[in-house]
C-alpha cells in the first residue's frame, strides 16, 4: 500500500497494487474474503480516479472490488466511501466491454446493502 501511495501517478504500480491487495484480502485456498480497510479502499478509489483511461487499472480494481463484495462488511464500507459510486460509473462508461458488467454487479451489491443495513441508509 506504500507503493500505491507513493506512486499514485503510475498506472502500472496501481494495477500491480490492486493485484497485491487482492491476494491479501482473498484467501484462494479457503475461498474466503477478508475485511477491506478504509485505507485499502481509499487506495483503490484513488487508482480508479487517477487512471480513468487505463483499462488495466480499471479492470484490476473492479475485480478486486467485486471479490470484496462477498463479505457484507466490505460492501457496507464501499457504501460509505464518497466518490466510489461515481468512479465505478466512470469506469463502466470508459470501458463498457471490460468493466460494465462488473460495475453493475458491484453497484447492485451496494444498493442491496443499503436496503438491508440501517448503517448504510441514505448513502446511495
Amino acid at each position: 500500500d506504500l507503493a500505491m501511495t507513493v506512486n499514485y501517478k503510475k498506472a502500472e504500480i496501481q494495477e500491480k497494487g490492486c493485484h497485491v491487495l487482492s491476494a491479501l484480502i482473498i484467501d484462494e485456498d479457503s475461498k474466503t474474503v477478508g475485511a477491506l480497510t478504509e485505507r485499502q479502499l481509499y487506495l483503490i478509489l484513488k487508482a480508479l480516479q487517477c487512471h480513468l483511461f487505463s483499462e488495466n487499472v480499471q479492470v484490476k480494481a473492479g475485480i478486486l472490488l467485486k471479490n470484496c463484495t462477498f463479505l457484507n462488511a466490505n460492501v457496507e464500507l464501499m457504501c460509505r466511501c464518497k466518490g466510489l459510486r461515481e468512479a465505478l460509473e466512470n469506469s463502466a462508461d470508459a470501458f463498457p466491454y471490460s468493466c460494465m458488467e462488473r460495475t453493475l454487479y458491484i453497484l447492485d451489491q451496494m444498493k442491496m446493502a443499503v436496503l438491508r443495513s440501517p448503517s448504510c441508509a441514505g448513502l446511495l
